[in-house]
């Protein structure tokens, strides 16, 4: 093992990035939901929705995703980092301790396990949730490594 590279980032820690990372892709979300759960609850009363405002919290939320989704994508490629990692103090780097690329960043780390598992999902849903679970448990093994590391030929450390 290389002297020079930080030390790996705990399984632990990059859980908790992972749920700060999920709570705020999902909060914009809450939002959408929210609008349109008040939206259908006026409907079934028999009273009309307020189509403008429901579009106006819809737009606002959307747009509160778009500048999350913006500012990871930033992050990731300038820092190696999600707001989650960041928040943490991990970053993700090559293997070798060498910056990620925006290409391996966003298609080989971020998209090809997704993909894959969609394909999957295509022929069968039971299989592609064992692939899913089978592709995140490969962090436990001496590298921690999920899938997607060991295809962009990535680890994540302390920052």
């Amino acid at each position: 093992e290389d002297d020079d590279l930080p030390a790996l980032a705990s399984v632990r820690s990059r859980f908790v990035a992972s749920l700060i990372d999920t709570a705020l892709w999902m909060f914009p979300l809450l939002l959408i939901w929210r609008a349109a759960a008040g939206a259908y609850r006026l409907a079934t009363m028999g009273l009309e929705p307020q189509w403008d405002t429901l579009a106006s919290k819809m737009g606002i939320a959307l747009m509160l995703w778009a500048v999350l989704a913006a500012w990871n994508i930033a992050w990731l490629v300038m820092h190696g980092q999600s707001i989650g990692k960041r928040i943490i103090g991990i970053r993700i780097l090559r293997t070798d301790g060498s910056r990620v690329g925006v290409l391996r960043m966003l298609i080989l780390r971020c998209s090809v396990v997704s993909v894959l598992y969609t394909f999957i999902a295509v022929v069968s849903e039971p299989l592609a949730a064992v692939f899913w679970v089978v592709a995140l448990l490969l962090i436990f093994g001496q590298a921690r490594q999920c899938l997607h590391d060991r295809i962009a030929d990535t680890q994540v450390f302390d920052a």
